[in-house]
């Protein structure tokens, strides 16, 4: 996308933010041989101050599938000597990936997963000039209507079959914050500016994200809740905050600029309003999914940039916060949060040059199959362990959404 096509920082900062939603918070990492350990459980301070965290060491790896590679014959390794691990009902499980293709275009990413099995997700059409948000259902991608413009997104859904996104306007004039339920697709209010996108949606009618002010040059994180809209304000009077994950109690979770408008926090919200959690020990740190029960998983920022690279995946449960580890490199990023504490994103392989999908479960790592290049991300995982995500193609020269289905061996 060409930033002559749209004028404003503002503007060029929903889309960077609508991107980064892919990494959830971008809302792409794998392999260490050999290494083990246990991930470094510490507790942090909820009230507010700013948690010490201590490094998590790398995560042993099992297994790492990459159809369509020569990942398997660079190691003499055969599927069938691929255990994934075992399911909930204690039955060994190893996960078959599905390419789910595109609208027409070069790229997709599938972006969420309910418990039904529906997946939402973007995808470029046909040309490449436009993109477009996606349902798919019954094995088949259908394109969602946006509001005119030429890019539009569907970051979540939930178990009631209702999405949240974003769509611009036609002419780029502005962008709005969206729900698409039974073929239609709703824009919400805003904050009084010309500019909103919502990022998650949960049961109860909670929608997170974030829209501008009036005079679109400073973006609030936003609730909408049964349509009417809250700004849940920031910890910075100038540029942004934005809402990355909710809850069916309308908790929210997210990332703010800091009160002195240098680094990112990350927050929760208790009664509506933010609380500041802090940096996790990193430069930076951002919250990217939270569930019923109030686990959160997010990742924290080495880079003293407003960048999010150099990330630390973890996960917080009744006030501890355990690092997630990676996979061998340097770098990984939880994206969601699954039943029995399982947690699914992006880890990097030693040498930081491939990254992969991965799903961390009973405090260990692993690698998820990918569609044979060398970068995969794994964006959601619904109650029945199906992943979703998107990877690169073996040339590195697509990238297309993906489904990670657990097989019973």
């Amino acid at each position: 996308m060409s930033a002559a096509l749209v004028e404003g920082g503002l503007q060029l900062n929903l889309i960077h933010l609508s991107m980064q939603n892919l990494r959830h918070p971008l809302r792409l990492g794998v392999a260490s041989l050999g290494l083990a350990s246990a991930a470094a459980a510490v507790p942090i301070d909820l009230s507010g101050a700013t948690p010490s965290i201590v490094d998590s060491e790398t995560m042993r790896i099992d297994q790492i599938e990459t159809l369509g590679s020569s990942y398997w014959a660079e190691f003499g390794w055969s599927k069938s000597q691929n255990n994934f691990g075992v399911n909930r009902y204690g039955q060994e499980v190893e996960y078959e990936i599905i390419d789910l293709g595109t609208l027409g275009g070069t790229n997709s990413w599938a972006t969420a997963i309910n418990d039904h099995g529906v997946i939402v997700g973007m995808s470029q059409t046909a040309g490449d000039t436009e993109t477009a948000g996606f349902i798919f259902q019954d094995g088949v991608m259908s394109l969602v209507e946006g509001l005119g413009g030429p890019y539009s997104a569907l970051f979540d859904i939930n178990n009631e079959g209702v999405a949240a996104g974003m769509a611009f306007l036609e002419g780029w004039v502005g962008a709005r914050a969206l729900t698409f339920a039974d073929g239609v697709t709703t824009p919400l209010s805003t904050l009084g500016g010309s500019l909103a996108a919502s990022y998650a949606i949960a049961s109860g009618g909670f929608v997170a994200g974030s829209s501008g002010l009036e005079g679109d040059t400073v973006q609030h994180s936003t609730l909408w809740e049964n349509g009417e809209i809250r700004d849940l304000g920031s910890f910075a009077e100038l540029f942004y905050s934005v809402g990355r994950g909710v809850n069916s109690h309308g908790v929210v979770v997210g990332e703010s600029i800091n009160a002195t408008n240098d680094t990112i926090h990350a927050y929760v919200t208790e009664d509506g309003i933010m609380k500041n959690l802090g940096t996790f020990g990193g430069a930076n740190a951002v919250l990217a999914d939270i569930d019923v029960a109030g686990r959160m998983c997010g990742s924290t920022f080495v880079n003293e940039s407003w960048s999010h690279t150099a990330g630390k995946a973890f996960v917080v449960e009744n006030g501890v916060a355990t690092f997630l580890g990676a996979l061998g490199g340097g770098d990984s990023y939880a994206c969601a949060l699954g039943a029995n504490g399982q947690v699914v994103g992006e880890a990097e392989a030693p040498g930081d040059t491939i990254s992969y999908a991965f799903l961390y479960e009973h405090g260990v790592m692993r690698a998820l199959p990918s569609l044979g290049g060398s970068a995969s991300t794994a964006g959601d995982i619904n109650a029945h362990g199906a992943i979703v995500g998107w990877s690169s193609l073996p040339d590195d020269t697509a990238t297309h959404a993906f489904i990670a289905i657990p097989r019973a061996r």
